[in-house]
């Protein structure tokens, strides 16, 4: 007896501890023709897969996830047209996932991570990640009752919870067990929810990988309108950095001559002559010529006589108090810097004044000078 979940297209989100909303489920066999009878509005769905022989039943539409389109399947090489749309994948791994597709087995014992004998199917349209074995889950822990509805208008719910590992780099927190069920779903929704991965789907295949590091964390191969999960260790660093101790250090020390990084202990002793083994091409970009500062003899005989100050921003990244310039102010004499967050421009004349009437009040000395770099602000 075939199996389906649908949701609402207005449904929210269920909250593992107490919730009533449903779910959107996938079925290969079944082709989207509208949704679950007796349902009205743009119920979305997705099949799963039957037993054998059923053929009847409510349908359901089919993975709705927008595709990116490429060009013909089973080429074995990479499509143009992919490569260029997807900038989060570079070429080597968009050619390695396409060699991966067409030298897999069928059966879904290509996945590291299976623990059972139904693959997971990667869906755009659940809300939660969900399975019928349990057996699959570990850190098991009981939750309040949630109600899920079939498409036969029956009602189930699923008490349980779990962790579910796929490969070393990607772990479902959060899946359901619903009893009853012959599949697997990851939700995509759920995944991006928390933030930590990017999913990117193409004609032939779906691309996990790491917010942070772009690495590749999983993949799903396209078949009949679905898109099945299968881990890709292997692609998890596509190239090595090939950077020499030298190289490493003219990089973490700002990029400095080559004779200030011979002055390090570690290239001192060494009897090798040490360079750069190619042209730096920061240098040249961030090194241009410019006028030199001329040099100032005069030095401030007491504190506040000569106060330096200058504003920096605005930076890309606010910060905790949604910043993005600060005003810096240095005293010449005892070079003691104060620093305000300021969150416009506009802020620098009202905070400067309470920086006056604060060091008049603490030190009782009033501020004699004031050097800027002559700024607009």
């Amino acid at each position: 007896m075939p199996y389906a979940l649908w949701t609402e297209a207005k449904t929210k989100r269920m909250k593992p501890a107490s919730s009533s909303s449903t779910f959107a489920m996938t079925d290969p066999s079944i082709r989207p023709k509208g949704p679950p009878a007796g349902q009205g509005g743009t119920a979305r769905a997705h099949a799963m897969s039957s037993a054998p022989g059923s053929s009847s039943g409510p349908s359901f539409g089919a993975n709705q996830a927008a595709t990116i389109p490429g060009s013909g399947t089973g080429s074995g090489t990479a499509p143009s047209g992919e490569t260029n749309v997807l900038n989060e994948l570079t070429r080597e791994q968009v050619q390695a996932l396409l060699n991966l597709i067409n030298v897999a087995p069928t059966s879904c014992d290509r996945m590291p991570g299976t623990f059972t004998s139904l693959p997971w199917i990667i869906d755009t349209g659940a809300s939660h990640h969900v399975t019928g074995d349990l057996s699959c889950l570990i850190d098991c822990v009981r939750i309040n009752a949630c109600p899920i509805g079939l498409p036969d208008g029956r009602t189930v719910t699923a008490e349980v919870e779990g962790r579910v590992p796929l490969n070393k780099n990607l772990v479902l927190d959060h899946v359901l067990y619903v009893p009853g069920l012959n599949c697997h779903l990851i939700s995509v929704s759920q995944r991006i929810d928390k933030s930590d991965c990017i999913v990117v789907f193409t004609n032939l295949f779906c691309a996990i990988h790491d917010l942070h590091s772009r690495n590749l964390i999983g993949a799903g191969e396209r078949r009949d309108a679905l898109y099945y999960f299968w881990g890709i260790p292997a692609l998890n660093s596509v190239h090595a950095s090939g950077l020499s101790d030298f190289e490493l250090w003219h990089r973490r020390l700002g990029h400095p001559s080559d004779r200030v990084i011979r002055l390090l202990p570690h290239f001192v002793t060494s009897s090798s002559v040490k360079k750069l083994n190619k042209a730096c091409e920061v240098c040249p970009q961030a090194k241009q010529v410019r006028d030199s500062f001329t040099i100032n003899s005069f030095r401030a005989s007491r504190i506040l006589e000569l106060v330096h100050c200058d504003l920096w921003g605005p930076y890309k990244t606010p910060s905790t108090c949604d910043a993005i310039y600060f005003l810096t102010l240095v005293d010449d004499f005892s070079r003691a810097v104060w620093v305000y967050l300021l969150r416009d421009k506009k802020e620098v004349f009202r905070f400067f004044l309470s920086f006056i009437t604060m060091v008049e009040k603490q030190y009782e000395v009033s501020v004699k000078t004031i050097c800027s770099d002559n700024g607009t602000e």
